[in-house]
């Protein structure tokens, strides 16, 4: 799965924008600012971060407070999504949702909010998420006509069916009393069990669009940020509250979320994805390699050079960190989370030589040929005469 379309929603450094075309596996965004540039690295990153949104609170230091028509308003962190992004669909994922129900067979695209509570939502565009009364009232009256006079705790269903306008869902007590009764009447009136079938499906449409918006969230790639410098703005770094380098705060956040997936696989199956893992990471040539392990019953990352001593993170160069240690993760990633991630990459904002700034573009460009990458902060000093995504 990857992006192809984000829209910010505007509070604080975050800037209101229109939906943006997502150009493909790089895209480059013009945010010199150092506040704007790490506010959008970490609105991009909301989407499915390696943390937990509830826990971490990214945007809990923007404001509460806005003005429209001249008088101040309250926020409602409920209500106000702050980040959105539509994402394709590759067809294992929608195999997989059809078995849930047939009626996912037609999935698309899939759109994916965050709210300033740090809830989020899912939906599948082009696709009602629960069936209008109107869509089955003829196959149930009919079904009704055909049956025999109601028994006991029928009555009370038929009335609220009654009640029914054409333009209410079918969802909740009422979805499970239906479903059940239509159960009830294939058994009395054996016939067509295949129009059955299908009203089964439309009846609860609600139901197997949560269970699809369950596996979507264990399918969604990973977002992740991954910075060669500290923030430079308290917005950004208030909820990076691991200590060390931005490097240690991603390897930190990813053993635990990684560490997570792999808790519910057997022994067995957590070494051979190691294997994997590490085997791809030694088989790209690249040095310091990462290392992945399963010690204490619980998941550890290191980089290691070519005599196997230990590397410390903060002891890659900017280069380095961004080719090196970003191909490893993608790699490693990959093989856990079993979908490529999507790098989000705050360009340095201190000014670098421009050897070492056209070194950092050409390593962020070979990044996006592994796996989809935003590139963020001043474009016309990294990339000059590229396209980017214009956010006013």
């Amino acid at each position: 799965m990857k992006l192809v379309k984000v829209k910010f929603r505007g509070l604080g450094p975050i800037p209101e924008t229109d939906w943006l075309k997502v150009q493909g596996d790089l895209n480059l965004i013009h945010a010199p600012e150092g506040p704007r540039r790490e506010a959008i690295a970490t609105a991009l990153e909301s989407l499915n971060p390696p943390y937990r949104c509830r826990d971490v609170q990214p945007f809990r230091d923007l404001p509460r407070l806005i003005r429209q028509s001249g008088h101040l308003r309250t926020v409602k962190l409920h209500k106000r999504t702050i980040m959105l992004g539509v994402y394709d669909s590759d067809p294992d994922l929608v195999a997989e949702l059809a078995t849930i129900s047939p009626l996912l067979f037609e999935t698309d695209l899939i759109e994916v909010g965050r709210r300033l509570d740090h809830s989020r939502w899912i939906n599948f565009i082009e696709l009602a998420s629960s069936t209008r009364w109107s869509e089955i009232a003829e196959q149930v009256n009919t079904l009704r006509a055909a049956a025999e006079d109601a028994i006991d705790g029928e009555q009370a269903l038929f009335r609220q069916l009654g009640d029914l306008q054409p333009t209410d869902r079918i969802k909740g007590a009422l979805m499970r009393d239906l479903s059940a009764w239509v159960e009830q009447q294939g058994a009395r009136q054996p016939g067509d069990r295949g129009s059955l079938d299908e009203l089964q499906h439309l009846i609860r449409r609600a139901e197997s669009f949560s269970a699809a918006r369950q596996l979507v969230r264990r399918r969604l790639p990973l977002s992740i940020v991954l910075s060669v410098e500290p923030s430079s703005t308290p917005t950004a770094a208030s909820y990076q509250t691991e200590a060390g380098t931005p490097l240690q705060a991603v390897l930190t956040r990813l053993e635990t979320t990684l560490g997570e997936r792999l808790e519910s696989k057997s022994e067995t199956v957590r070494r051979q994805i190691f294997a994997s893992g590490n085997r791809t990471c030694w088989e790209n040539g690249c040095s310091p390699r990462l290392t992945a392990a399963w010690q204490q019953s619980r998941l550890t990352l290191t980089f290691h050079d070519a005599a196997n001593r230990e590397v410390p993170p903060e002891a890659l160069l900017a280069p380095e960190l961004m080719q090196i240690a970003g191909s490893q993760l993608i790699d490693l990633i990959t093989t856990v989370w079993g979908a490529r991630p999507i790098l989000v990459l705050p360009l340095p904002e201190q000014p670098l030589n421009d050897r070492a700034a056209h070194e950092l573009a050409t390593n962020s460009k070979a990044l996006a040929r592994l796996s989809q990458c935003f590139c963020i902060g001043d474009i016309d000093r990294y990339f000059p005469g590229e396209p980017r995504l214009e956010i006013g």
